[in-house]
């Protein structure tokens, strides 16, 4: 099973995403690196990790391959935000389903499609 852990280069998903790794499950961890706390800690676990994902990282491949840049207007957290998620793949994984590609192979790969199957061309 892949675990997906969103806020993972904060105090409590980058703890999470060690533990499970340490039990030997696969783990993919995204952050935005938001300023909430120290930016230069958080990207020093996203590199001591080596499994963390920048979300930003996953906007810019998206911005390069649409070939226009993001409107990106960041809040602080609102009622009725979950400040954490996670998705149960055992599902998909019953009908053999295992990512094998990186975020910026799969961001393109499916913009390709969408464009591909609602005909949109710019």
């Amino acid at each position: 099973m892949k675990i997906l852990i969103t806020g993972a280069a904060g105090f409590i998903g980058f703890h999470l995403i060690e533990r499970l790794a340490n039990e030997g499950l696969k783990i993919v961890g995204i952050d935005n690196i938001n300023d909430n706390y120290n930016v230069n800690l958080k990207s020093a676990r996203l590199a001591e990790s080596g499994i963390l994902q920048n979300l930003m990282d996953f906007i810019k491949a998206i911005e390069i391959n649409l070939g226009v840049e993001a409107i990106k207007d960041y809040l602080p957290m609102q009622d009725g935000d979950v400040p954490r998620t996670w998705a149960d793949t055992k599902s998909l994984e019953a009908l053999g389903y295992e990512s094998k590609i990186d975020i910026e192979k799969g961001v393109s790969l499916f913009i390709k499609w969408f464009r591909n199957y609602n005909k949109i061309n710019f």
